[in-house]
């Protein structure tokens, strides 16, 4: 799960998490540094007497994985990609996406030229074959992040044409 989810999903719930959880370290004593994606969170703790399990955001994080995520998710997220489980079927492009990019992020799959080739295998025929046709601005091997914009706007593209030829 990307750290930014994580973020979003956690942050309301990590002042009654904090408070209750063993006692280990004083919030004076924390030292927080600016990137800290709850930075502000800490400082607006009341400060007396009440004491945390975690000394920081990526020791909440941690705990938090170990706890709520796969014991193994990176060998989970590569047995996926390995197979056709991932791939679009009847779904959108767009929850194609969201579990695609979760599946590259847990599988630690850095390499731009592989998680493109996964992509495009994965995708619906008619729109990777629409990818593959494609010789004038061909988008770079090497990133995936306009090939994913670019599938979502030939799936936008070929909805529209159904439409148009549906009412016709």
């Amino acid at each position: 799960m990307p750290s930014a989810l994580i973020n979003v999903l956690l942050h309301p719930l990590l002042r009654t998490l904090l408070m209750t959880m063993n006692v280990s370290v004083l919030k004076n004593n924390i030292q927080m540094v600016g990137s800290c994606p709850c930075h502000h969170f800490w400082q607006e703790l009341p400060c007396q007497g009440i004491c945390f399990r975690f000394l920081d955001w990526l020791d909440f994080e941690d705990e938090f994985r170990k706890d709520f995520m796969l014991l193994d998710a990176e060998a989970t997220a590569i047995n996926v990609l390995e197979t056709t489980a991932y791939f679009q079927g009847k779904r959108s492009v767009d929850d194609y996406l969201d579990q695609f990019r979760n599946l590259i992020y847990d599988s630690g799959y850095t390499d731009a030229k592989t998680v493109v080739v996964k992509l495009c295998q994965g995708l619906d025929r008619r729109i990777s074959m629409a990818l593959a046709g494609m010789a004038f601005r061909r988008r770079s091997d090497t990133d995936p992040e306009a090939w994913f914009r670019l599938a979502v706007r030939i799936d936008q593209n070929r909805a529209a044409d159904e439409a148009f030829h549906i009412s016709h």
